[in-house]
């Protein structure tokens, strides 16, 4: 086959077993798939109709189906009665969304899943409608069990006295684990890395790397504390007790709420008066150093 590069020509004729291709946009993947599509077609006497092709989206798998078309009109030296069969079959092909797919599945054996054949799926909108109609209710038989558990983690992960970012996570991590291949077992996997002994052994690493990392910190603000007081100005010298004071809570402390009001802080606005002379400049820059 000619104008194929070696990687897509074998991707193009690969037969036995699975074969993974990874290529970035603009890479001939479009191409190279039809041509694999054809060969399939007119050299292995597959019919289009047999062989499953799914996209990202709607327009990707029209746009699929009409350069397969087309290919098929380009091929030379073929049987023109099953072209014709192939070309007819083209446009009811299985080339096309995942969810397509498995909708036009579905309505072919409704009755196997107990499903009307009439059915509908939620765009966007009405599938986050639905979840938020579900976990609005949800939440509100679990303030009237009002069991301490569910009181702990509106506290913890609430805002403002608002539950609404809380609802958004439980929405964000349900969609995440529906879309690994089996839910309940990632679900009981993370429960297992959430349990409080691995919490612990957790907070200990973090407390441990945050201290490595902020004592060379603490060392060069107390050297600079020390000369602000001498050169400095007095703003100089109140901001710089202020950041140091807070390194120092963060490094005694073992609660990451008590570390938690420091951190968030430290950027607060930065004050070092005015007029400042050269050796007041370099110490300025050595504390937002320190700061940043």
């Amino acid at each position: 086959m000619a104008n194929f590069t070696e990687k897509q020509l074998e991707a193009v004729e690969h037969k036995e077993g699975n074969i993974l291709i990874s290529a970035a946009a603009g890479s001939g993947k479009t191409h190279t798939m039809i041509s694999r599509l054809v060969r399939l077609v007119m050299e292995e006497n597959i019919d289009v109709n047999q062989i499953l092709a799914v996209t990202f989206t709607e327009k990707s798998a029209l746009d699929m189906k009409e350069k397969l078309k087309n290919a098929f009109m380009k091929t030379k030296n073929v049987d023109k009665a099953r072209l014709h069969k192939q070309l007819a079959l083209v446009p009811t092909c299985d080339i096309s969304t995942l969810h397509a797919f498995c909708a036009r599945l579905i309505r072919l054996y409704f009755y196997e899943v107990g499903l009307s054949p009439d059915f509908a799926v939620a765009d966007d909108v009405v599938a986050y409608a639905l979840q938020k109609s579900a976990i609005d209710k949800t939440f509100k038989e679990l303030y009237d069990e009002g069991e301490e558990w569910f009181y702990t983690l509106v506290d913890r992960l609430a805002y403002s006295r608002n539950d609404a970012t809380l609802k958004a996570f439980v929405i964000q991590a349900y969609t995440f684990v529906n879309s690994e291949k089996d839910p309940n077992v990632l679900l009981d996997e993370y429960k297992n890395v959430y349990r409080v002994e691995n919490f612990d052994v957790l907070l200990d690493s973090y407390f441990t790397m945050l201290k490595d990392q902020l004592k060379p910190i603490e060392q060069d603000l107390l050297k600079a504390y020390s000369m602000v007081q001498k050169v400095g100005t007095k703003e100089g010298e109140e901001f710089t007790k202020t950041l140091l004071t807070d390194l120092q809570i963060i490094l005694q402390g073992k609660d990451v709420y008590i570390i938690k009001s420091p951190l968030e802080g430290v950027n607060s606005k930065f004050n070092f008066g005015r007029n400042l002379n050269d050796e007041q400049v370099y110490y300025r820059e050595i504390v937002r150093e320190c700061r940043d």
